[in-house]
């Protein structure tokens, strides 16, 4: 899907884009770069699928990494290591 039937899709279900993108946590910038195909990420595309009750696959099908048990997992350790270095400074909210 592109962009425009991505914005279609979340309308049909009642989603404004500036809805959409609050519950995902994301700027509306982040969001137009995933549907544009100009950056990746996983949790955006996985989300918008979620929002439009279809699978990632069908919303990104040129985008095989974005399919579930296709997520790149290597630097999951970094992260949470960072994070919670970020929570124990009381930088990051628990």
């Amino acid at each position: 899907m592109n962009h425009e039937e991505i914005k279609s899709a979340l309308a049909e279900r009642g989603y404004t884009l500036s809805a959409a993108c609050e519950a995902m946590g994301r700027s509306y910038v982040q969001f137009y770069n995933v549907t544009n195909r100009s950056s990746k990420s996983f949790y955006i595309a996985n989300s918008i699928a979620v929002l439009i009750d279809k699978p990632v696959e069908e919303v990104f099908p040129d985008i095989p990494q974005y399919a579930d048990g296709n997520r790149p997992n290597k630097n999951q350790n970094m992260i949470d290591a960072g994070k919670a270095k970020l929570k124990e400074a009381g930088l990051l909210s628990a």
